[in-house]
């Protein structure tokens, strides 16, 4: 597999790239953003997962209703990551709640992780771009 690295991240950063543009314009769609300085100007991120932030209020739905509607049309998607706050380990040994931690809390109810794996194929990255502005951003 290590002979296949760049590829795999060249891969995945094409598909960040076509997302980007994709969903650069929706009004419900944060795309995720590398911060200036955050690395080498020679050295690009491997983007290992693909977290849009989706304003599910204006959308209309829940980000529940929003994953079963996408995977109807054939796009898997996950939520990544729980507070480690609100996990039941941490609230049941330290008594954490929710409020402790309100920029994570936010971060977490906006997070949706959209498909991205080197094996992609441009078909699939244009049907999970297509699938998921139908769902949350119909013109």
């Amino acid at each position: 597999q290590l002979g296949k690295i760049d590829a795999f991240v060249q891969r995945r950063q094409d598909i960040v790239r076509r997302y980007n543009t994709a969903f650069k314009s929706s009004r419900v769609i944060q795309a995720p953003e590398v911060c200036s300085g955050s690395h080498s100007s020679a050295v690009s991120p491997a983007w290992h997962l693909y977290v849009v932030e989706l304003d599910f209020d204006a959308i209309g739905l829940s980000r529940k209703a929003v994953m079963a509607q996408l995977l109807d049309r054939g796009i898997g998607t996950q939520v990544h990551y729980i507070p480690v706050h609100l996990q039941p380990y941490y609230k049941r040994a330290h008594g954490y709640s929710e409020g402790k931690c309100p920029m994570a809390e936010s971060y977490y109810a906006k997070a949706l992780s959209l498909p991205l794996f080197p094996a992609m194929t441009d078909e699939d990255v244009e049907l999970v771009m297509q699938s998921v502005l139908e769902v949350v951003d119909p013109v």
